[in-house]
Formats: structure tokens, C-alpha cells, sequence
């Protein structure tokens, strides 16, 4: 594809190549590789001629990733020993610096095309959201007059709004998790607003809720899906190894069938990342089942046999050569959305010829 259309643009087509998966044209490895094709820095054209791409090379991305670690240390560093003495005119000052040059500096990076340039411009906001933050946290605090709770409803709300408007459901993961982070902010403290008082097993019952939906909106809508898939598989296994401390039986149930079906989407997906987290998973419900029920001698032999079972069958069906379909995630795909679905094209765009359909 040529293409020297800016930022807007750029997240445009990958959105375009997104739904086209979701409706069924292209499979999750096809798109994986239109969009390593695409993000490769190479010539685009404009008007006719060939003009070069301004990308940010891996040796530059990692000399940005040392200068910013090193910033970030010192200022901390010194930050921490003059914080206590500084009037909180002078900390909104340098919470306000902070947001500028995080928030502008990452404007300007998302213009520059390439996987180092977003990736920089992701940390770049991360740290705008924080300095944001800040300056929310240090009002608060002071009308409030130094109510923690409130403080901490303010600040989940302010890394919520500016996440949300920063990430956009798009291929930011950094944006994503500081979404996720203040959503949870904004949860804990509303609860203690409210002064609710939630018996444990509802607490880790309501994350497991909330975890399930966040994954299942990350196969068809949430971007981006990798990183939606593996932070609900986490949230997920947590929270139903927590239930099986109190629930034994709900708690494992509830563990078995979360790592068994994220290993299984991570496989059908053909995301390895997503498998190896549901296996892990996985190990550590089952050390939780022999914690809990297969102490004596004769029930680890048995698990140990079934174990060895469960591997000989999976060899042998290896050596007869049944393996997945490529046509696998597409075939996924398709238990998540309705036969009759149809995505309209917007106007302008890139649809498939009349009366032909891509199968």
C-alpha cells in the first residue's frame, strides 16, 4: 500500500484491515502480515513521486529508552528529597511541566511512522497521564481537605478520561493499560465512598466478571486484542485462584475453565503469547487441586497417569499429522458474530467487487 497519508490516516487502514478480519476476509495471521508489511520503514508516495519515510530506527528507539530511564531516575531521585519542603505552587509547576512534555512530546512522535516511533509515543503519554494526574491529585488534596478516598476517586477519573481519549481503541497498549489501571482506581475508591462493605468472595467474584467480559470484548471489538486478551486472562486466574482459598470447589472450577479456554483461544487465535499465559495458568490451578484434594498417594499417581495419558495421545495424534486448519481463527470467528452481519463500508473506502464474495 502507498501511503503518505499522516497518523490519522495510518490508524484508519489498520482499523480497515481489523474489521475485515472480524468480518471474516482475512484470517489473524494474514493480517499479523499486512501489518508487519506496512509498518516496515520503507519509500511512500505522494503527488506522484517517492519522498522517504520518516521512521525512528531500533538503535535510536533504544538510545530514547536509556535517556528516558535515566531522566526518569534522577528526577525521582531528586524529586523525593526536596518534595516534602516545596509549596504546592511549585508542584503544580513541575506536575504541569511533566504533562506538556509527555503529552506534546507523544503529538509528535504518533506524526513519525514506524512500530519505534508509536511505541515511544505511547511512553511519552503514559508519562503526560501521569504529570495530569498529578496536578488532579495535588487539587483534590487540598479542597478535599486530605481525604484519600476522594483523592483517589479524582485521580482514577483523570487517568481514565485522558486513557480513553488517548487510546481510542486503537494499537496503543500503553494507553490501554492505563485505562485499565484507573478503572480500577475509580472502582476501589467508589466502593469505599460508598461504604460498601462487600464480603470477599463478591470482591473476587466481581473481578472475575469483569475480567471474562474484558476478554471477551477483546476478541471482537477491544484493540489491542493481544494485549486485552493477556490483562483478562490475569485479572481472570488471579481472582478464581483467590475464590478457591474461601470456595474451594467454585474457586477451582472457575480456574480450570478460565485457563482452559484461554489456552484453547490463544491456539485457535494463533496468538502464542495468549496460550502460554492460560498453560501457566493452568499449572497453577492445578497445584491449587493438589493442595486442596490430591494430598494421599494413591491420587497423585492417578493425576500422574492421566497426565501421561493426556501426552501420549497428543503425540500420537502429532505423528498422524492432525493439526490445526489454517482456516481455524476464521472459523472462531464466526462463533462470535451472526451469519447476517454485514459491515457497511464508509465512503471512499476499499470494498470488494459487486456480487463476489472472499471466502
Amino acid at each position: 500500500m502507498a501511503r503518505d497519508l499522516g497518523d490519522a490516516v495510518s490508524d484508519d487502514w489498520r482499523l480497515w484491515v481489523e474489521r475485515w478480519v472480524e468480518a471474516g476476509l482475512l484470517s489473524f495471521v494474514q493480517a499479523d502480515r499486512i501489518f508487519a508489511l506496512e509498518t516496515v520503514p520503507g519509500p511512500t508516495v505522494a503527488a506522484g513521486r517517492e519522498s522517504p519515510t520518516r521512521a525512528i530506527s531500533p538503535s535510536i528507539e533504544l538510545i530514547a529508552y536509556f535517556g528516558i530511564l535515566l531522566v526518569a531516575v534522577s528526577a525521582y531521585v531528586f524529586i523525593s528529597r526536596v518534595w516534602m519542603g516545596m509549596a504546592l505552587g511549585w508542584r503544580l509547576v513541575l506536575a504541569l511541566g511533566v504533562a506538556l512534555v509527555g503529552l506534546a512530546g507523544g503529538r509528535a512522535l504518533g506524526r513519525l511512522d514506524g512500530p519505534g516511533a508509536r511505541r515511544l509515543a505511547g511512553l511519552a503519554w503514559l508519562f503526560g497521564t501521569g504529570g495530569v494526574s498529578a496536578i488532579v491529585g495535588l487539587g483534590v488534596d487540598r479542597l478535599g481537605r486530605h481525604r484519600p478516598e476522594i483523592t483517589a476517586f479524582s485521580v482514577g477519573v483523570a487517568i481514565l478520561a485522558i486513557s480513553i481519549a488517548l487510546w481510542r481503541n486503537r494499537d496503543r497498549p500503553l494507553q490501554f493499560l492505563s485505562f485499565v489501571g484507573g478503572a480500577v482506581i475509580v472502582a476501589i475508591s467508589a466502593i469505599v465512598l460508598a461504604d460498601g462493605h462487600p464480603s470477599a468472595q463478591v470482591r473476587e467474584l466481581f473481578a472475575w466478571s469483569a475480567a471474562i467480559l474484558l476478554g471477551l470484548l477483546g476478541v471482537r471489538r477491544l484493540r489491542p486484542t493481544g494485549e486485552v486478551l493477556i490483562v483478562s486472562e490475569i485479572a481472570a486466574i488471579v481472582a478464581a485462584i483467590a475464590i478457591s482459598f474461601s470456595d474451594h470447589v467454585w474457586g477451582i472450577v472457575l480456574g480450570l475453565l478460565t485457563t482452559t479456554a484461554a489456552t484453547a483461544l490463544g491456539l485457535f487465535l494463533q496468538r502464542a503469547p495468549v496460550a502460554v499465559v492460560g498453560a501457566l495458568g493452568y499449572f497453577m490451578v492445578i497445584i491449587r487441586v493438589f493442595a486442596v484434594y490430591l494430598r494421599g498417594t494413591v491420587a497423585i499417581l492417578g493425576a500422574l497417569w492421566i497426565g501421561v495419558a493426556l501426552i501420549v495421545i497428543a503425540l500420537w495424534r502429532a505423528i498422524r499429522g492432525d493439526h490445526f486448519r489454517d482456516d481455524a481463527p476464521l472459523r472462531l470467528m464466526h462463533l462470535f458474530r451472526h451469519e447476517t452481519d454485514v459491515i457497511a463500508p464508509r465512503e471512499g473506502s476499499i470494498s470488494a467487487p459487486e456480487g463476489r464474495s472472499v471466502r
